[in-house]
């Protein structure tokens, strides 16, 4: 009995070392980047680029932007190709657009993980105000 306590202790330990630290996992500048709700920001600016950068898991692949805005560049990721297909918009290079969601290093430049996108008068939302995508919330209930 007091060994499963000193486990629980142990583990609810570590659970709350490993929540303390996800928002840095932001900004550590390499590889995956995690949305941190502390660094949302809208940017509005100039599309210099579209691509489709195809998907590790060889799941279709995510649509990004580069965008263009007052201060610098950004790597701006909206979100799987299939998911931003089935809205009415069109992205091009030159489009005026403005962008929220959170900004984070990613490969040592600066980036966005896009909550929304607005060009004109059409907005499409791409994740929840905690930063769950909201394709992800497609796929029902987690299986237990």
């Amino acid at each position: 009995m007091r060994a499963s306590r000193i486990l629980a202790g142990a583990a609810a330990t570590a659970f709350l070392l490993l929540a303390a630290a996800q928002p840095a996992t932001a900004q550590r500048g390499r590889g995956f980047a995690r949305y941190d709700v502390h660094t949302v920001q809208t940017l509005s600016g100039q599309i210099t680029a579209v691509d489709s950068i195809p998907s590790p898991r060889g799941l279709g692949g995510g649509l990004h932007v580069q965008l263009k805005a007052a201060d610098k560049s950004y790597d701006v990721h909206l979100g799987p190709r299939t998911f931003l297909e089935g809205k009415s918009l069109t992205l091009a290079v030159g489009d005026a657009v403005s962008v929220t969601g959170s900004v984070v290093t990613f490969n040592d430049a600066p980036a966005m993980l896009a909550a929304s996108i607005t060009k004109g008068t059409v907005t499409v939302a791409l994740r929840d105000s905690t930063g769950i995508p909201l394709w992800a919330a497609r796929r029902g209930p987690p299986r237990r």
